[in-house]
This record gives C-alpha cells, sequence and structure tokens, in this order.
C-alpha cells in the first residue's frame, strides 16, 4: 500500500471517530432535552412511539391490511383515537375503532337514514 492509501485511510478512521463522537453527544442532548420536556408534563411523539402505543398512519395501515388513505380517512372521520404532534399524525393503537354513530350525525360516509349496508 503506498504511504498516500494509507494516510487516506488514517483520516476516514480519525472522521469516523469523530462522527461517532459527535452522535454520543446528539445522544446526550437528546436524552436532556427528553427529561426537561417530560418534567414540565410534556411527552414527545418519539416516546410514545417507543411505548409501543402509538403508531404513524403508515404502520397503522399496514397491520391493519389497508391503504394509508384508509388509515387518514379513519383519523378523519373520528374512528381511531389519534393526535397530531409536531405535523405528524400518531394513531393510539390500543384503543379499538369506534363505530360511526350515524344517529346523531355521525362521522362523514354515514348515510342519511342512518342505515349501513352489510359488509
Amino acid at each position: 500500500m503506498t504511504t498516500a492509501g494509507a494516510d487516506q485511510i488514517e483520516q476516514v478512521r480519525l472522521e469516523i471517530q469523530e462522527v461517532r463522537r459527535l452522535c454520543l453527544l446528539l445522544a446526550a442532548d437528546n436524552a436532556d432535552l427528553r427529561r426537561t420536556l417530560a418534567a414540565a408534563g410534556i411527552q414527545s411523539p418519539a416516546s410514545k412511539l417507543a411505548t409501543g402505543r402509538w403508531l404513524t398512519p403508515k404502520q397503522y395501515a399496514y397491520e391493519h391490511g389497508i391503504e394509508y388513505s384508509g388509515a387518514m380517512m379513519r383519523i378523519r372521520r373520528g374512528q381511531v383515537q389519534a393526535e397530531r404532534h409536531g405535523g405528524r399524525w400518531l394513531i393510539n393503537a390500543g384503543v379499538k375503532i369506534v363505530q360511526a354513530d350515524c344517529t346523531s350525525g355521525g362521522p362523514i360516509g354515514c348515510p342519511q337514514d342512518g342505515q349501513h349496508q352489510a359488509p
């Protein structure tokens, strides 16, 4: 191996070490931020996802065998418990789907007579 090649390898090794060091610093800052938010009673979307109870619409759609648009439609209709955090929807996977109550002017898509057709 040439001296230039060995120098390049050493340079890459040093850059990798620096990236690792920066990642550790970011992880520590992130942990501090989560503790600060938790102390203020604020739960971040990422911590909700970590509990396993909250899913993105894409994850929810995959688990329920539906299209992404179907998951978003369930959010709009109020058929799932969902919250918006930082422009991102999260669906509470621990809550069952709410059935449409057409007799009280239920969600969009209910027939006028309140009678759903059997699938």
